[in-house]
């Protein structure tokens, strides 16, 4: 089982518990953690195909793309509203 695979159960199972006095607390965290790990395994499958990817200045939109990355990507310096996908040229908000 991948580790993506391991965390995106791990996450159902945490939301499938009812957030009540010191158990929200816990479950919450484990959610931080569980996200924080997500999204070092994204970021490592990201620069897998895609290199020159810095999490500092580049965002992963949620928009499919036929960039290398499979997503749209934005970068943050250069377009901070996020209007041109550095591979498409969609923006990130699309009505």
């Amino acid at each position: 089982m991948s580790k993506a695979v391991e965390i995106e159960i791990n996450k159902k199972e945490i939301f499938k518990h009812k957030l009540k006095g010191e158990n929200a607390y816990h479950a919450l965290r484990e959610i931080n953690q569980a996200r924080l790990i997500l999204r070092s395994a994204e970021t490592e499958i990201v620069r897998s195909v895609w290199p020159e990817y810095n999490g500092l200045w580049h965002h992963l939109g949620d928009w499919k793309c036929t960039g290398p990355v499979g997503v749209c990507v934005y970068d943050h310096f250069e377009d901070p509203p996020h209007d041109h996908c550095l591979f498409c040229g969609d923006p990130e908000e699309r009505k």
